[in-house]
């Protein structure tokens, strides 16, 4: 997996539990937001702007920021998914064995939290949304992590403990 990718995934796995949805409005809504407004796809480019990328782009209120990013079929950890019949955006954070489902983590969740990691059936998507154009020019992720171990620990544990250890990191 290509490291901005897997940073995206690490951002967004810091964050599971976490319920402030204020955290997520400065620089990237284009105010100081309001303590009523739906914040799912917010948290997603907030991850995005903690990955160094899309700093420049805003929340855009009606239409969000994912219109920005290249639909994919074949979506990787790091992409947005989109679910029309709920308007809710999430973080593809790994593939399932079944090609059918595949793993997010959910800003704006159960009980207004970030959750995670979800499995999903890929058939309840209207689209996926990808960030490959952005990582040809994505600043890497600090070099002292390394991504070879902790792809190993995600192989070796399974997702679930991967992303609790990353949590408590």
């Amino acid at each position: 997996m290509h490291p901005v990718r897997q940073h995206i995934v690490t951002l967004a796995a810091k964050e599971i539990g976490r319920g402030d949805r204020t955290r997520y409005y400065p620089g990237v809504l284009p105010d100081a937001g309001s303590p009523n407004l739906e914040w799912c796809g917010i948290f997603l480019l907030w991850v995005l702007h903690q990955a160094g990328l899309m700093k420049e782009v805003r929340w855009e209120y009606g239409k969000g920021f994912l219109y920005r990013l290249p639909n994919t079929s074949n979506p990787q950890p790091g992409d947005m998914g989109y679910k029309h019949h709920l308007n809710h955006q999430n973080l593809v954070v790994a593939l399932d064995e079944d090609p059918r489902y595949l793993w997010t983590i959910d800003g704006n969740s159960m009980y207004g939290k970030v959750t995670g990691p979800n499995r999903q059936r890929k058939s309840d998507f209207a689209a996926f949304y990808s960030v490959e154009p952005l990582l040809k020019d994505a600043p890497m992720p600090p070099s002292s992590v390394n991504w070879g171990i902790i792809a190993g620990m995600s192989a070796a544990f399974g997702l679930g403990a991967y992303l609790i250890w990353l949590k408590r990191k």
